[in-house]
Parts: C-alpha cells; sequence; structure tokens
C-alpha cells in the first residue's frame, strides 16, 4: 500500500515486514492480523477484520494505491475508509452480499444506496489493484476489474 500527493513521490505505507505503522482496528469478534511472505494477512471476522493507519495522512490531493486477495468468502473485503477535509468515505468493494461497489457516506447514503453504487462479482483467489484518488473537487475510486 503506498500514498502520493499531488506533485510528491510515491511513500509506502506499508513495509512488507511487520505491522509497523499499523493496529488492528478495534472491531468485535474481529479476525487476526499478521504479516506473511511480504503480505498484511487479514482474517475473515465476525463480522470485520481491519487495519488503521497510525501515521499521519493527508486530507485532500492524494492518491493511494493497494493491492488485494479476497481468499474466500462473499462479502465485503478490501474496502478502504479515508480522509476527505475533515470527513471521511468508504471505497467499498463487495459489500451488501458480494458484489456491490461504491462509496458510502456520500450526502449519508451508503454505496448500496447511492450513485456511486455498480456491482462487480469478486473472484476468489485472484489479486486486484485498487486505487482512491481524493481531490478538492472529487473523489475517484478504481479496482482493475471493474474499470
Amino acid at each position: 500500500m503506498g500514498v502520493a500527493q499531488a506533485a510528491d513521490s510515491w511513500q509506502p505505507l506499508f513495509d512488507g515486514k511487520s505491522l509497523a505503522g499499523w493496529k488492528e482496528t478495534a472491531f468485535p469478534r474481529r479476525g487476526k492480523v499478521s504479516v506473511a511472505e511480504g503480505r498484511m494477512v487479514l482474517e475473515a471476522g465476525a463480522p470485520l477484520t481491519g487495519v488503521t493507519y497510525t501515521g499521519t495522512f493527508p486530507q485532500t490531493n492524494y492518491e493511494v494505491r493497494y493491492e488485494a486477495m479476497r481468499v474466500s468468502g462473499g462479502d465485503f473485503f478490501a474496502s478502504l475508509t479515508f480522509p476527505v477535509g475533515a470527513n471521511f468515505a468508504t471505497f467499498v468493494l463487495g459489500g451488501w452480499g458480494g458484489d456491490i461497489i461504491g462509496v458510502s457516506s456520500i450526502d449519508g447514503w451508503n454505496a448500496s444506496e447511492n450513485e456511486t453504487r455498480n456491482y462487480f462479482t469478486f473472484g476468489d483467489g485472484k489479486w486486484y489493484a485498487i486505487r482512491v484518488a481524493v481531490r478538492p473537487e472529487r473523489i475517484e475510486c478504481w479496482n482493475d476489474a471493474a474499470g
């Protein structure tokens, strides 16, 4: 996972060796989080598992890129909650039964209820490249399978 601000170079957020700079998100009944083979591994929780970046993070004019694989399951995976000015939004991947992608927290509506909603079926065991760009005038989100 890496982040870049406008006109700056990329800065890695994950060193591939440890969870330095990250903490487990305090979801009840979360799964185990570990590092193996240069990857951050989040085991399924009931209902969620997550990690939170503990370093300084920009609020606008930045881009985040990461890769994620769903090993098994049929619901949310690899979603990213990110700052937008003083607020936050979440790029949802595979939500609400596994096939909804979109941005939650747009005018109080989640991704299943707003105009960002799109449908895509994610396969198990496949890597997806994910990208989120936050600019003052817009948020753009992509995954390599859904365009």
